[in-house]
């Protein structure tokens, strides 16, 4: 894993170069000779720490506004429900608990936001593609969370303070799924079997679905006397008709790969998990060659899309482009092109995991 560096120029013409080649320029403080000390962000993926030796007297403040001074956030070694793999720019989370159908017990809960948030804060990858061992993509809750102390009541308090803090808690578990679609980055999900209650509100906050031919779709919640409240409702309806929503949650029925593709919960449908894998590594890879700036852009303007009127939508872009549309990038894609060779583009950089 390259090093993301800080180094001081003061040439001005030197610095002009490297604008062209796009690179990262963050100014420190202008002087009237025009001699500009100025930090630069030079290319390759994150690293755990950020230093500045500009010797500059104001490059600690400056210092401070661009990166936590807080030791950064890593992924561990070892996660109960999931492994971690990146490579070349393309994180890929696997839920791992196969002998279990991979039911999201309470660890499933705590981690996955985390290696989300860490992998999205960090800028460790490009993009992240989620995907699981065995036979079934996932089986939804674990009945263990039923039965953990104040998963369904507060026994003995009062019961409308009970609802309250019911609510909140549902929050809290709803946040961990609201981290797949919070990310700047893409996330692209391979389903295998069944696709299962909880596992169909994680799915569908994530941006690209894929199946194998045997998998099914069930908000299997219906079946045990609750109503789906992770994020099934308000993010399935907008992937597929809503006549399909009601029927599914109403009758609590399976919905094959073919009707899942036919009716767009899923981009296509494979004979194999291995032939879909790869096909979804393959498309994950791609993102990962284009500009991670642009890409985030299409990600966060698609999202505010959804969820606002043309209108406004339209007025959110010209704002987004008018601050963040990069010259050099595109300069680079179109030297890149004439040239016969990759574009490289400066990754997305970290950001704080506090305040300030």
């Amino acid at each position: 894993m390259c090093a993301l560096s800080i180094q001081t120029t003061i040439n001005r013409n030197d610095r002009v170069k490297k604008q062209k080649a796009g690179i990262l320029w963050l100014g420190v403080n202008g002087g009237a000779d025009h001699s500009t000390p100025t930090c630069t962000f030079t290319g390759g993926p994150v690293t755990q720490s950020l230093a500045c030796n500009t010797g500059h007297p104001t490059s600690p403040a400056l210092h401070c506004a661009l990166a936590n001074t807080e030791p950064a956030a890593v992924l561990k070694d070892h996660y109960e429900c999931f492994s971690v793999e990146i490579d070349n720019k393309v994180a890929h989370i696997q839920l791992s608990r196969p002998d279990a159908m991979n039911a999201m017990n309470r660890a499933f809960w705590n981690e996955l936001p985390e290696i989300v948030r860490t992998i999205d804060a960090e800028a460790l990858a490009r993009v992240i593609v989620i995907s699981s061992q065995g036979k079934h993509f996932s089986a939804g809750m674990d009945i263990s969370v039923f039965s953990e102390q104040g998963a369904i009541s507060n026994a003995g308090a009062d019961r409308y303070v009970a609802a309250e803090a019911f609510r909140s808690n549902i929050q809290k578990i709803q946040s961990s799924f609201n981290a797949l679609e919070d990310a700047r980055v893409p996330v692209l999900v391979a389903c295998q079997g069944g696709v299962i209650g909880g596992a169909i509100d994680m799915v569908t906050a994530a941006d690209i679905r894929w199946c194998t031919r045997e998998a099914f779709f069930c908000i299997a919640e219906t079946n045990i006397a609750m109503t789906a409240d992770v994020g099934t409702f308000p993010r399935l309806q907008r992937y597929i008709p809503e006549g399909w929503v009601k029927q599914m949650a109403y009758t609590g029925m399976r919905l094959d790969a073919a009707k899942a593709k036919e009716i767009g919960l899923v981009n296509d449908v494979f004979d194999t998990h291995e032939e879909m894998l790869k096909v979804v590594m393959d498309i994950a890879h791609e993102i990962a060659r284009k500009s991670p700036l642009a890409v985030t852009g299409c990600k966060v303007m698609i999202n505010y899309g959804r969820d606002h009127s043309t209108r406004d939508t339209l007025d959110y872009i010209g704002v987004w482009n008018a601050g963040m549309i990069p010259p050099s990038h595109m300069q680079e894609a179109f030297t890149a092109q004439a040239e016969k060779r990759e574009p490289e583009y400066p990754d997305l950089l970290k950001l704080r995991d506090t305040p300030m």
